[in-house]
């Protein structure tokens, strides 16, 4: 069978479905698939933009491709899905970014695989995905690459939010984590609904389209904070073996999240319960954790020594 190889040079392996666990297809596009580089074998996901999306933009590409390549141009996060390359025919409205393909799926992979074979997630593990988004959005917000040791915006960036923070949007690489190498690397992708911010959490922008299900308080408006509110809700979920924050209403939903640590589950209200212009901010977020996890491991509540993660957690 011939390979088909589309007009941007990448060989199609498959098309990525929705109704894939591995989650690596969004709704805010015009197809994602699963490619391989012709010149260097390297195999990568693909995502096409709609015309619609060069129509809304106020960049002459779709914005997810114009704060993607800005923030490639500006060196990257580790945290933050890596983009490989992209093209675009501006004249017939046709575009596509290809990004590093996270190996292990996503977050809500993770919950499900945890449900399947009766396993909590550990901890130590939510700590380290809250403190990975964290920095992320440190950097998407601020240009900080390194919140922990210097902590300082940059005092020239184009600010983005994200917008569309939630458990099908966070991805598992196979790449050991620079923080901690036991752990594998957590990645914020998925930018389709991303908007860019002229002033951080002073003048908002409003919410062009986003999953209802996990919006802020606060939505439609949106401040760089609703970004740091969807990670509480993320983490929320996570803490307590949820799918969707629907999940809530199931029966002893609650019983999981009340054997977390008081100071996991501090933080998560701190950040949920905090109305948008009083939270904290994603470049003050990933200290505040650190000093909470070293707080719970003082008190005995956290184990964070080295410890693999069970298999079938992990599994591709």
């Amino acid at each position: 069978m011939a390979q088909q190889l589309d007009l941007f040079g990448w060989i199609r392996i498959r098309r990525l479905d929705s109704e894939d666990q591995r989650g690596e297809r969004g709704a805010m596009n015009a197809g994602v698939w699963l490619v391989r580089s012709a010149r260097t074998g390297e195999v990568c996901v693909q995502k096409v933009c709609r015309a619609v999306d060069f129509e809304r933009s106020q960049f002459p590409v779709p914005q997810e491709m114009a704060v993607m390549r800005y923030l490639s141009d500006k060196g990257g996060h580790e945290n933050v899905n890596r983009l490989v390359s992209l093209a675009y025919d501006e004249g017939r409205r046709l575009g596509c970014l290809v990004l590093e393909r996270c190996e292990l799926g996503t977050l809500e992979g993770l919950v499900l695989r945890s449900r399947e074979h009766r396993i909590t997630i550990p901890e130590a593990f939510l700590w380290h995905i809250f403190l990975s988004i964290a920095e992320a959005l440190a950097f998407i917000h601020y240009g900080v690459a390194d919140a922990l040791r210097n902590p300082i915006p940059r005092a020239i960036w184009a600010a983005a939010v994200h917008m569309d923070i939630k458990l099908s949007n966070i991805f598992i690489s196979r790449k050991p984590s620079s923080r901690n190498p036991h752990y594998p690397t957590i990645v914020l992708g998925d930018f389709g609904c991303c908007e860019r911010l002229d002033a951080l959490n002073s003048m908002p922008t409003r919410v062009n389209a986003t999953d209802l299900r996990w919006s802020p308080p606060e939505a439609p408006l949106w401040w760089a904070t609703s970004d740091v509110w969807q990670l509480g809700n993320v983490m929320r979920c996570l803490a307590s073996g949820w799918r969707e924050p629907q999940d809530r209403n199931r029966p002893n939903s609650d019983v999981l999240f009340e054997r977390r640590s008081a100071y996991l589950r501090n933080q998560i209200g701190l950040i949920k319960h905090t109305e948008e212009r009083e939270r904290i901010t994603s470049v003050e977020l990933p200290q505040q954790l650190v000093q909470a996890r070293q707080a719970a491991v003082a008190a005995g509540m956290l184990d964070i020594r080295a410890a693999p993660l069970p298999a079938q957690l992990l599994r591709d």
